[in-house]
């Protein structure tokens, strides 16, 4: 499944019904903190504008049917799923279930999180572990002897990264090296226009890639916010 979180613009959902049902507000304290919650409103999203079953969602992403049906009569008790139709097939008819809106707005003020940064955060950590796991893996690969240098580099800036000795930082644009990249970057100082035209490109860049049909699967974070403040950043920064 793919999720862009807090890039609403690169969500492609497909096989797209010909009808459509109006967006959603939500009020309900309930559905609101269902839909919040990222381990509970990944269960919406393959109804989400198109008509399924439950064995083909179980089916298409490979989760356990019993934890799917329990999900689905959870979300019509909270308003967010419907029963569409049923299908007679061999043995026993076949429920099929949409969700109730192919978009939903859910207001911070119907939450029930202490502030909007909470909100946000919530989402933007959801898939950490998975990318945790994954850098680790792909450093594992190499079987070096992994740690973290840190060091003022010659440029003047301070470095933090993974590295297997003190000398130099691992170059992760080496052919040999895995597919990786990570850091926070807080050296970049840009006038209105250039942050614009910076993010313009970050996001043509991982457009121009998405939908090729490569061998390996990648997950990938983008991050880009203005400083309001130097000093929220740690000391020596």
């Amino acid at each position: 499944m793919l999720i862009n979180i807090l890039l609403g613009t690169l969500v492609n959902m497909k096989q797209q019904n010909s009808t459509s049902y109006p967006p959603l507000e939500i009020t309900n304290t309930k559905a609101a903190a269902y839909l919040c919650n990222p381990q509970r409103s990944v269960f919406l999203y393959p109804f989400i504008g198109r008509e399924r079953s439950a064995s083909e969602v179980a089916q298409e992403y490979k989760a356990n049917l019993k934890a799917y049906l329990y999900q689905i009569e959870r979300m019509q008790q909270l308003g967010l799923l419907r029963h569409t139709q049923t299908k007679t097939r061999k043995g026993s008819p076949v429920k099929y279930y949409r969700a109730v809106a192919d978009s939903f707005f859910v207001p911070f003020t119907a939450t029930n999180l202490e502030s909007l940064e909470s909100m946000v955060d919530a989402w933007s950590q959801s898939l950490q572990p998975v990318f945790l796991k994954s850098f680790i893996h792909g450093l594992e690969s190499t079987g070096e002897h992994w740690g973290v240098r840190i060091a003022r580099e010659n440029n003047g800036l301070l470095s933090i990264a993974a590295a297997n000795n003190a000398v130099a930082a691992l170059d992760l644009l080496a052919p040999d090296v895995p597919v990786l990249l990570e850091g926070w970057l807080t050296d970049l100082h840009l006038d209105q226009t250039d942050a614009k035209a910076f993010q313009h490109e970050l996001v043509s860049l991982y457009l121009r890639y998405l939908g090729r049909n490569g061998a390996q699967r990648y997950i990938i974070r983008m991050a880009l916010a203005p400083m309001p403040d130097q000093s929220e950043l740690p000391p020596a920064w």
